[in-house]
């Protein structure tokens, strides 16, 4: 587990619609995003992640990706 780890997990995420799918999946009913749902999806993917780097990903900022501006949008992730 490691932030390359997570940055390889995007990278993936960029070019992979189905696990675009599965990670809009992780909402939960509130709209909130489940960090340990997305970690799920990438350690399925084979990336070596946890809950708390992708939380911290999506803390740190940066330019996001379509798909995780998607998943952020409308306040759905609680920051």
């Amino acid at each position: 587990m490691s932030i390359e780890a997570v940055q390889a997990f995007r990278e993936q995420l960029k070019a992979n619609e189905a696990l675009q799918a599965a990670v809009k999946d992780a909402l939960s009913p509130s709209g909130a995003i489940d960090p340990e749902t997305v970690a799920r999806v990438g350690r399925e993917n084979g990336f070596d992640v946890t809950a708390g780097e992708i939380d911290a990903a999506f803390k740190a900022g940066g330019e996001l990706l379509e798909v995780e501006l998607e998943l952020v949008a409308g306040g759905a992730h609680n920051r």
